[in-house]
């Protein structure tokens, strides 16, 4: 259904008793201004925030076209200081854009939508992901050269405690073959260990004598958080310390160094035994092929070869499970030793 009308609407001030926000600009090239609206709906019930519908308004049409009919456009103060028109697909033509939110039973999630006229129909170039709790939102640069930035991620107080910790970022999208696509994204100082130890294990993909480093901070930073599923639980720290000295020992022999003192470290300081063991055999396979990768294929073969009495890979998996909003404990048994 398309509302119709005879004059194409301004801004008018009455607009502003529903709080009505309104922005003019020309979306289909015909030299013309139209208008877009952001109009924010009372629910009596409903999990979506600051629900809004959106319009268009077509000066050559003279037509409405209704976009966010399912109220999930954001009339939020972010969500009004997002709304606007402006060019940014590089194509000369003005186009709209608003946040849409998606909410589930505790937490919320947004996304930018962008929609360009492609002559036909409102094509929605904006970035595919949904961020949850976003808390800023905005544009660096005009055109095709625009670049957009979202800060958000981290779960509210009320998520369930089974997801995890949690840790905002900032995510920067720029345009590419005509959508906006993830270019970078700097996460927030970590909280807790768990993330800092990531923070580490990224580095360790790229400079290895950065990441020996930033494990080494994040086993001292005895102010970074635990997180526990349940208050009664053991301390969880043991595991990703010991993990910590293991991937430094590791790294000290990829670097072509001599991993002996640094293998050493991991049996006299790690308490998680897992590691013990880890350090043991690497030693006894690094020795005897004369090198890191049967060092690592002796670590792989004892953490999935099945030991009457125990399963390491699922020891791995539990111990290593901090909650579902992070990577599974599955996926550590194969950065353990990655060569």
């Amino acid at each position: 259904m398309a509302l119709e009308g005879s004059e194409a609407p301004a801004c008018p001030e009455k607009l502003n008793v529903g709080k009505v926000l309104c922005a003019l600009g020309n979306l289909d090239g015909d030299g013309v201004q139209d208008a877009a609206y952001l109009v924010p709906v009372k629910l009596p019930a409903s999990q979506l925030p600051n629900p809004a519908a959106v319009f268009i308004w077509s000066a050559k049409s003279q037509k409405f076209d209704e976009l966010a009919i399912d109220l999930t456009a954001d009339a939020s103060p972010l969500g009004l200081s997002f709304f606007a028109i402006a060019e940014r697909s590089g194509d000369a033509i003005a186009d709209l854009a608003y946040l849409k939110n998606t909410c589930g039973a505790t937490t919320c999630s947004s996304r930018p939508v962008v929609l360009s006229w492609d002559g036909t129909e409102w094509r929605d170039i904006g970035p595919p992901d949904m961020t949850s709790n976003v808390d800023l939102i905005g544009w660096k640069g005009t055109g095709a050269f625009s670049e957009l930035k979202i800060h958000g991620g981290k779960l509210p107080s009320a998520a369930p405690r089974d997801a995890g910790p949690s840790r905002a970022a900032t995510i920067s999208y720029t345009l590419k073959a005509a959508r906006y696509e993830k270019a970078s994204i700097t996460r927030d100082e970590p909280e807790y260990l768990y993330h800092a130890i990531e923070d580490a294990d990224a580095l360790f993909e790229t400079d290895r004598r950065a990441a020996i480093a930033s494990y080494r901070a994040a086993i001292a930073n005895t102010a970074l958080k635990d997180w526990k599923l349940r208050d009664e639980q053991p301390d969880r720290r043991p595991v990703l310390v010991g993990y910590g000295l293991w991937r430094i020992a590791l790294a000290t022999a990829v670097l072509g160094d001599d991993p002996t003192a640094a293998l050493d470290e991991v049996i006299v300081r790690n308490t998680e035994p897992l590691f013990d063991n880890v350090a043991d055999v690497f030693r006894t396979g690094f020795v005897e092929g004369q090198g890191v990768i049967p060092g690592c294929a002796a670590v792989n073969l004892y953490l999935t070869t099945p030991i009457e009495g125990t399963d390491t890979a699922s020891y791995i998996e539990q111990r290593f499970n901090y909650g579902y909003a992070n990577p599974p404990g599955a996926t550590w048994i194969d950065k353990i030793c990655p060569f």
